[in-house]
């Protein structure tokens, strides 16, 4: 076997060691435990570094000082099963406080063990304190309640008395112990579904002798040698002890965390509070597996929800995180209900898969409002981009209100589109409302553009383009008709008048002198009184 290991210290505190860790690989099998009781000094530990090899401290036989404190654990294998071996701190009567941790421990003994080991001298047979029997007392009136709703299931008693020398017969020390066991029985305090139970009904007892270690060391060495196989050999021709009648169902792959829970509940209740709790060993089975079950689920879980609560804290969105969302507390249910499955009744069960559902969901809704609201932001983001892009590609202060009522809807779209991917229907996380939010925000945003700063500044720069902007030259060609007319009366020129109009490319011009007479002794022959030229013109500017 291992080495001993403590696993209760003298103050009452539970350490689970690597060593006992150990026996968790073995999975699907149950262990097979012994511990040992007793008095202080009444060779318990010297008993257990016999028959299994171990090196536990042994108590001074004359003082009783020094020995085993608190509770210690060897591990091995015996029969394909791995075996347990507990060593638990002596009984003494005037210990004071240590007497509540002796009791805690062997509540812990109780049950975890197929078979309960209660050492003792020959001599103190029949002796209350001397023999322990308060101690073995309480092991009957707990054990009654802790197996409350299992009452066919048993442990075995086995009496180990040593220094058997006075020549007495192995028959008569067993009638004595069984007259003593059975008045610590009817002593002992028992619930009502106990009434009138026999101790027979809860326990098997049995007996074995052992002559002194020192005297008859060859005889007590041949008497360890036959108990020893008893322990580690299914088939040994004295009678294997660890039979199925007596199985706590203690999971092999389990055995540190399992006792754990255990003491947990003991040293928190205290002995006959722990009793009147009324937990049956599947109670606690139920209760430790549950919780095994909900930290692996939670452990699993957490490996994607740390990945959405990343995303979520930089500011991303986490693709189909409904879908997603929807897969992983499916998987965590159904694994959970899978693990648990042998407990379908068990509160435990229960209050374990609503804790670890609630766990579930509130981190996942958490996550959902704050990639929802990524979402809201970055579709007022795209908005605001949208309306801004299209005021700078266009000339006037302001932009169409087609164009920008198309900016709106495509930001409206992008958002719905996007936001439906977190929906986790189940939890009722939708859309809905941050969609009717986000659409009013938009409708506001949009509607308001145009008296933003972003939208004044712009209007501004246009106005000042257009006034610092040169006249454009306009290419233009002008047709126009110029009408003369000349009126020349008989005369000598004394008389001259010149009347004109214009009306843009087109003009009259009459012109009126009487100079006929001077004209044609001039020589210029006959002038004609009226005459009158058209001519068209064109103003061409390039």
């Amino acid at each position: 076997m291992t080495e001993v290991t403590q696993i209760v210290t003298a103050r009452g505190d539970f350490r689970k060691p690597d060593e006992v860790a150990d026996v968790e690989h073995n999975s699907g099998v149950d262990l097979a435990c012994m511990a040992v009781l007793g008095p202080r000094a009444s060779g318990k530990s010297t008993l257990l570094n016999r028959l299994f090899g171990t090196d536990s401290a042994i108590a001074n036989p004359l003082t009783g000082k020094g020995g085993t404190k608190g509770a210690w654990v060897a591990t091995g294998r015996a029969g394909g099963r791995p075996l347990v071996a507990l060593d638990t701190q002596g009984f003494e009567a005037t210990a004071g406080d240590e007497a509540a941790v002796v009791a805690k421990v062997a509540m812990l003994s109780l049950a975890l063990a197929d078979c309960v080991v209660f050492n003792l001298w020959a001599a103190d047979i029949g002796r209350f304190d001397a023999a322990g029997y308060s101690l073995l007392r309480t092991v009957f009136t707990e054990h009654m309640h802790v197996f409350l709703e299992e009452r066919a299931r048993k442990t075995l008693l086995l009496f180990i008395v040593r220094d058997h020398d006075d020549g007495s017969s192995p028959a008569i020390i067993k009638r004595l112990l069984t007259e003593d066991v059975k008045k610590l029985w009817d002593e002992a305090e028992k619930p009502m579904e106990y009434a009138g139970a026999a101790v027979e009904e809860s326990f098997d007892l049995d007996v074995v002798t052992l002559p002194h270690i020192k005297f008859k060391k060859e005889d007590f060495d041949a008497e360890v040698r036959k108990l020893q196989s008893r322990f580690v050999d299914p088939g040994s021709p004295h009678g294997y002890l660890f039979k199925p009648a007596y199985t706590k169902a203690v999971p092999g792959w389990a055995l540190g965390t399992y006792a754990e829970v255990l003491w947990g509940d003991i040293a928190k209740q205290g002995p006959r509070g722990f009793g009147s709790s009324a937990l049956s060993t599947k109670d606690l089975q139920a209760s430790y597996l549950c919780d095994r079950a909900f930290n692996d689920e939670r452990v699993r879980a957490d490996r994607v929800l740390a990945r959405w609560r990343a995303d979520a804290d930089s500011g991303r969105v986490t693709p189909n995180l409904g879908q997603q969302a929807e897969a992983l507390l499916a998987q965590a249910r159904a694994s959970f209900d899978s693990r648990t499955s042998a407990f379908p009744k068990a509160i435990e069960r229960d209050t374990k898969r609503r804790e670890l559902m609630s766990w579930i969901e509130e981190t996942v809704r958490g996550v959902f409002e704050k990639e929802m609201t990524h979402l809201q932001n970055e579709a007022l983001q795209r908005l605001r981009e949208g309306l801004t892009r299209s005021l700078r590609q266009t000339s006037s202060p302001r932009i169409p209100d087609n164009e920008r009522s198309k900016i709106l809807t495509d930001a409206k779209s992008w958002f719905t589109q996007r936001s439906e991917s977190l929906s986790v229907e189940s939890l009722g996380l939708v859309n809905r409302a941050a969609t009717r939010e986000v659409n009013s925000v938009l409708d506001m945003f949009s509607a308001q553009f145009h008296e933003s700063p972003a939208a004044q500044m712009h209007a501004i720069r246009q106005i000042r383009r257009q006034a610092q902007r040169k006249p454009r030259r306009v290419k233009t060609v002008i047709p126009g008709v110029t009408l003369t007319a000349a009126i020349r009366p008989g005369g000598f020129g004394n008389f001259q008048a010149i009347a004109g109009y214009s009306d843009g490319p087109h003009a009259v011009n009459v012109s009126v002198c009487n100079d006929a007479d001077a004209a044609e002794q001039e020589g210029q022959g006959q002038v004609p009184f009226f005459r009158f030229q058209p001519s068209l013109n064109f103003d061409i500017d390039l």
